[in-house]
């Protein structure tokens, strides 16, 4: 019996898909300005909010990161504080900062 040799060719062509597109904050998990009275007995407030997860077109987590470490719920003085949380991606691409404000009032 004869052998019959088949060759064959395959092409294969990789694609590298670059992501341009900074990750965002939906509206709705930013927080709005909080304004809590101060309690007398500590000069301070106790104040909670819930935390933006955001989210990115590649599918994974974006980074978040509260850049004046404030982490609720937590105690703030009396006085205006500015809570900023930033965005990025893992390509390194970033999204607009969800910032709002937290005033203790006495």
């Amino acid at each position: 019996m004869d052998a019959i040799i088949t060759e064959c060719k395959i092409k294969v062509h990789l694609f590298h898909v670059l992501d341009v597109e900074g990750p965002s904050f939906p509206d709705s998990e930013c927080p709005n300005d909080i304004i809590v009275l101060i309690d007398a007995a500590n000069n301070t407030a106790m104040v909670n909010w819930a935390l933006p997860k955001g989210n990115d077109n590649s599918g994974e987590p974006p980074i978040i990161i509260e850049e004046n470490g404030f982490v609720p719920p937590m105690r703030f003085d009396a006085g205006n504080h500015y809570v900023k949380y930033s965005i990025n991606d893992n390509a390194g691409n970033v999204g607009s900062s969800c910032i709002f404000h937290v005033t203790v009032e006495c």
